[in-house]
């Protein structure tokens, strides 16, 4: 079972939540953070692809020295 803060939810959640911020504040303008907002799907997916390959590689490794 994944931990609550690897749900894919919770990131495009706390995504969305740092772009409204950084709107709020003039970091942002609008345009930028509708085009980052429609591509951090894609951009967790693909974090989650190297985090998860990353780890299985890692492992192995271990799992290959013993």
């Amino acid at each position: 079972m994944k931990s609550k803060w690897m749900e894919r939810e919770f990131l495009l959640t706390l995504v969305s939540q740092i772009l409204g911020i950084l709107m709020l504040v003039g970091v942002l303008s609008p345009d930028q953070g509708q085009v980052l907002g429609e591509a951090s799907g894609q951009i967790i997916g693909g974090l989650v692809a190297v985090i998860s390959g990353g780890s299985y590689a890692i492992s192995r490794g271990l799992a290959k020295k013993v």
